[in-house]
């Protein structure tokens, strides 16, 4: 099975982490993305450093534009359900 057959919207429903050009990281649920792709996101979790210091915010249903958007990173087992998932589709 490979990645190649995903497209990013077989992805929604699947927790994403999210590093942003401010070196933030933003962990949540992908609901939906548009042509951009910009991310729509629910359930976030804000991780920064500030001073040394881990810091951690609530934020809730989150807009992520696609072009602050460095890295974005699936857990694996996420992943493999998504490909199996999609494979059985085809």
């Amino acid at each position: 099975m490979s990645l190649d057959i995903l497209a990013p919207g077989d992805l929604i429903g699947t927790e994403l982490k999210i590093k942003i050009k401010d070196q933030r990281e933003l962990v949540g649920i992908l609901l939906a993305l548009d042509n951009k792709p910009n991310l729509l996101i629910n359930n976030v979790i804000e991780y920064s450093f500030q001073q040394g210091n881990l810091n951690k915010r609530e934020l809730g249903l989150v807009s992520v534009p696609f072009d602050s958007i460095t890295t974005v990173k699936i857990n694996n087992s996420d992943l493999d359900k998504t490909i199996k998932w999609k494979s059985n589709l085809i």
